[in-house]
């Protein structure tokens, strides 16, 4: 399992990846592959959204035989083969913040099939007696909504996500600059120290320290994407949330 994230923690950490999304959403393309082995982070502690292998545009979709992505953290309409937008990468961040708040996911299947009788037979929404505030059950069950018309981000994407009341009172125009001083330095410090070994299993120097090598047609798509991550992908020092894994 995951280590349990503090509501600070998953703020700023959601709140990196609320930015990146807008982001890629802003230029047409959905992510469709969001999970913790895709998070980066920077030596400050900053997230970045990395891996845009099978990242495309909403009309690239074939809805009938497209099973892309890892089934554990595909939404409903992705698992069982219906129409696909914006939203699936919303449940996909709401996956990822149960797991960080709660140490575990929602659900558990080593395939597609699996996970679709899971949907059908449970919600998976966090409980009040969890011991997590209404603000945050909220923000994350509203992501966990099997119903991609009423999940949150819906009705106006990263917007809706920003405007929670879960984000009262964060400044998003800090975070943009890079000024917010990150509570998870110290967790990255530490894993990056506890899991020395792992890490150098896991990431190659050589490796870390190029940039990957595209073809023409993926160059031109990704281009302002690529532009805007380069620096994390130049840097050596960058950890995955993998790595926080016990």
């Amino acid at each position: 399992s995951i280590r349990n994230f503090t509501e600070s923690q998953l703020k700023f950490l959601l709140s990196n990846l609320i930015m990146g999304i807008e982001y890629i959403h802003s230029n047409k393309i959905i992510h469709r592959d969001l999970k913790p082995e895709n998070i980066l982070f920077d030596n400050k502690g900053n997230a970045y959204i990395t891996d845009f292998n099978i990242s495309c545009k909403k009309e690239e979709i074939n809805s009938n035989n497209d099973i892309s992505g890892t089934p554990i953290y595909m939404a409903p309409e992705s698992i069982f083969l219906r129409e696909q937008s914006y939203g699936v990468d919303f449940y996909s961040l709401g996956i990822i913040c149960y797991e960080c708040i709660m140490g575990q996911r929602p659900y558990e299947g080593d395939s597609r099939q699996d996970i679709q009788k899971l949907l059908n037979e449970n919600n998976y929404n966090i409980k009040d007696d969890e011991g997590i505030s209404d603000l945050c059950q909220s923000l994350i069950n509203g992501l966990l909504d099997k119903n991609p018309g009423s999940r949150s981000g819906s009705q106006s994407g990263a917007v809706e996500l920003k405007e929670h009341l879960f984000f009262k009172g964060f400044n998003w125009e800090l975070l943009e600059k890079r000024k917010y001083v990150s509570p998870l330095v110290d967790i990255i410090r530490h894993s990056k120290s506890r899991n020395n070994n792992l890490a150098d299993e896991l990431f190659d120097q050589e490796y870390c320290n190029r940039t990957e090598e595209i073809d023409e047609e993926t160059q031109n798509r990704y281009k302002q994407i690529m532009e805007h991550e380069n620096n994390v992908n130049k840097k050596c020092n960058s950890i995955c949330l993998y790595i926080l894994r016990n």
